[in-house]
């Protein structure tokens, strides 16, 4: 039995579930069972909607040391071995003492401290190059087994073993994807302004169920002709294909997208998600408009970047082959390969 400690909310979106998920699906199809440990049970509908249990501590996401003593009940009675964590908010105190009643896996992609875990993991583009060593060496803490590298990258089954594609000469169809709760309403933003554009190109938005601006975008665009509007649709795989080119706040979105080849420009609004952003364009994923945080008019880079390569066609088809290259969408399934060969071992 595994148990997947992560939650999702509108303050920090669904990405900590999502890729959870795909890890529980890889662990499901070898014939391991999973649960998920939620802080509340509010947010838990995606959960339960793939198939699995929820559990709800009932106490608050960002304060995970308070949980120690119901995570520990919630193991002993599930008779659980193995935990998977995913959250910002675990602290070294928290994790000490997880590790001491379960054998513990950590998502890492800000690699704050030296977490004291049996297994480590960070599977973003950037992961080999963190210098784990040294944090875990300055702490004075024995370096994990660690699970390094986008070979990782836990993405659904609908995205495993996709065909080469080849890019179309002109961008037609262009697919708007902000994040699952989009605090910086950018979604909403960009709508409006591509409602003014007189643009023939097609804009896909896909808004996620914790986008708190989705009814305004939809009354808004309901009789755009140049606008349609996806509402927390299950199959994004369809989608993405659809368009020929795509923007796509950083997260494991991006993942999914390189799986399909659709030539991507992305952003962060967040610290965590600036390693990300530069290492995709340096590894040519993707075109980076950077921390949209401080930029006064956030939309106009965007979509300043969407006409620069929407008019260049030997970059995007260059970027479409170095991003399937990269990510076949196997990586839960190696992940979870990896996790267990170490858990056979004993280690």
């Amino acid at each position: 039995m595994i148990l997947f400690r992560a939650d999702a909310n509108k303050e920090i979106g669904q990405g900590h579930v999502m890729r959870c998920l795909s890890v529980a699906d890889a662990f499901r199809e070898r014939g391991t069972e999973c649960k998920f440990v939620c802080a509340a049970n509010t947010d838990s509908a995606i959960i339960k909607e793939r198939g699995y249990e929820v559990i709800a501590l009932d106490t608050s996401y960002d304060e995970m040391e308070k949980e120690v003593e119901r995570l520990f009940e919630i193991q002993e009675l599930e008779k659980a071995d193995f935990l998977i964590l995913d959250s910002y908010s675990v602290t070294e105190r928290y994790l000490s003492a997880v590790k001491k009643r379960i054998r513990t896996v950590y998502l890492d992609d800000v690699y704050s401290f030296a977490y004291p875990v049996d297994v480590l993991v960070n599977y973003n583009v950037y992961g080999p190059d963190v210098d784990y060593q040294s944090i875990y060496e300055k702490a004075g803490i024995k370096l994990p087994e660690v699970i390094l590298g986008a070979e990782y990258a836990p993405l659904r089954e609908m995205f495993c073993g996709i065909p080469g594609r080849e890019q179309k000469k002109e961008v037609k169809e262009i697919m708007i994807s902000t994040g699952g709760s989009d605090p910086m309403h950018l979604a909403l933003q960009l709508a409006r302004k591509v409602l003014t554009s007189n643009e023939s190109t097609v804009y896909h938005f896909l808004i996620g169920k914790m986008n708190t601006d989705y009814e305004e975008i939809k009354s808004l665009t309901k009789n755009c002709d140049n606008i349609v509007v996806h509402y927390n649709i299950p199959d994004t795989k369809t989608l993405i294909e659809t368009c020929d080119l795509v923007v796509s706040a950083a997260g494991s979105t991006m993942y999914e997208i390189c799986a399909c080849g659709v030539p991507m420009i992305t952003y962060a609004f967040a610290d965590n998600q600036l390693p990300g952003t530069a290492a995709f364009e340096k590894l040519g994923l993707a075109v980076s408009c950077g921390d949209l945080r401080g930029e006064e008019d956030p939309t106009e880079k965007i979509l300043s970047a969407v006409r620069e390569l929407s008019g260049d066609y030997e970059k995007r088809a260059m970027q479409g082959k170095t991003m399937q290259k990269l990510i076949d969408g196997n990586g839960a399934k190696r992940m979870a390969e990896r996790i267990c060969s170490l858990h056979c071992e004993g280690k």
